[in-house]
């Protein structure tokens, strides 16, 4: 049930961000669409500092139940919004910024919910299930949302993702009803707690390897995959559908990664070391891609990018939530959604200057190294010999 309710939350998300998109498109000029998205994506970020202590203390079962019930109420005013003609920029800031908080609160709440809901030894492959299910949801979306648009318009398309979050927030009360309960709730001044969470996640080296690896991967690949794909298109003069095929390639692959991680956790047992191996075959698939110029081996190799960094995602994050124990849940998963909010920017800033002062093969081929010598390095310290044991 949990994994359904996730999956709908994951879905509904997206559709809360393309439609959002869409309405800004269509609110007014560039600047205002820009104004209305950085607004969404920056409360996100900023809330989710605190987002984890919050659910810390309060509990990240109740956490999750009431960000997920502010979600519904504000996708609601969201449809509500999109009834105005014309549009009006300022309230879709508004509802953008609303949107944001909420999210800076749910996100590691629902994470941290995830991890009661099956025994610790059971994490690795119960979060490749949960990253398998949360990108076909996600990948779903964005095209079934473009649909209802066109097909009912954009204010019906937000009440749809408001009952499609409803069945997320019916699927977490019914698991709280059936026994699903928060761990000892923790009490403290919120930047105390913040404070207390880095501490103890930067003073456990497999911790805070796993933690700076995964930032590093979803930081530094994500630009060459959307912008190098786009940018080879461009050079060799690509059709639409040709264009297409990288990133078919890559969703096809990762998912083929994240189901690995579900059924064969018996071959991953020392979870650090195989993230690592899994980033490695990763970066091979990365630089291939950047220097092929036929879509259809683009597209076998953005698939083998997908495959491995797919499956050492999801890898990376069982082992998190394996390592963390259960009163610090919240805030490891709000360092984890501050990683990739802010290493991502960083990422494509530094790519397209790469690219710009020499080539897209040579800046994907420079991407792939730089990441392969990082996970060399650690695969060979004390940090990656050491097994991991779960905290009690």
């Amino acid at each position: 049930m949990f994994l359904a309710g996730h999956g709908a939350d994951r879905g509904a998300d997206q559709f809360f961000y393309v439609i959002l998109a869409w309405a800004a498109a269509h609110s007014g000029s560039a600047l205002s669409f820009g104004l209305i998205m950085t607004v969404g994506t920056l409360s996100r970020a900023v809330v989710t500092v605190f987002g984890g202590a919050v659910a810390d203390r309060a509990g990240v079962v109740e956490a999750a139940i009431w960000s997920l019930a502010a979600r519904v109420v504000l996708m609601l005013a969201f449809g509500w919004v999109l009834t105005a003609s014309p549009l009006s920029s300022w309230a879709l800031t508004g509802v953008a910024l609303a949107f944001g908080f909420a999210d800076g609160v749910h996100l590691p709440a629902m994470e941290s919910a995830g991890t009661l809901v099956v025994d610790r030894e059971h994490l690795r492959s119960f979060q490749g299930v949960l990253s398998w299910i949360n990108k076909t949801a996600t990948a779903a979306a964005t095209p079934i949302a473009a649909v209802l648009i066109g097909w009912q318009g954009a204010s019906a398309a937000a009440v749809t993702g408001a009952a499609v979050l409803g069945l997320a927030l019916v699927s977490v009360v019914a698991l709280h009803r059936r026994g699903l309960r928060s761990p000892a709730r923790v009490d403290g001044q919120l930047l105390e707690m913040v404070r207390a969470g880095f501490s103890y996640a930067l003073g456990r080296p497999q911790l805070a390897t796993l933690l700076a690896l995964f930032a590093i991967v979803n930081g530094l690949t994500l630009a060459p995959l959307v912008t190098g794909v786009a940018l080879t298109g461009r050079d060799n003069n690509w059709s639409a559908g040709q264009y297409g095929l990288g990133y078919v390639g890559f969703f096809v692959g990762s998912l083929i990664g994240a189901g690995f991680i579900a059924v064969g956790r018996r071959y991953v047992a020392h979870g650090l070391r195989w993230s690592l191996m899994f980033v490695l075959g990763g970066c091979v698939g990365l630089a291939g891609m950047a220097v092929a110029g036929a879509p259809l081996i683009v597209c076998g190799f953005a698939a083998l990018m997908g495959a491995f960094f797919g499956a050492g995602a999801a890898l990376m994050m069982g082992d998190i939530k394996t390592e963390t124990p259960p009163e610090y849940m919240g805030r490891v998963m709000s360092m984890v959604t501050m990683s990739i909010a802010g290493l991502q920017p960083v990422g494509y800033a530094l790519y397209g200057w790469l690219a710009g002062v020499t080539s897209v093969a040579t800046a994907g081929v420079t991407t792939a190294v730089t990441l392969a010598v990082a996970a060399a390095i650690v695969f060979v310290s004390p940090v990656a010999r050491r097994r991991q044991v779960a905290p009690a």
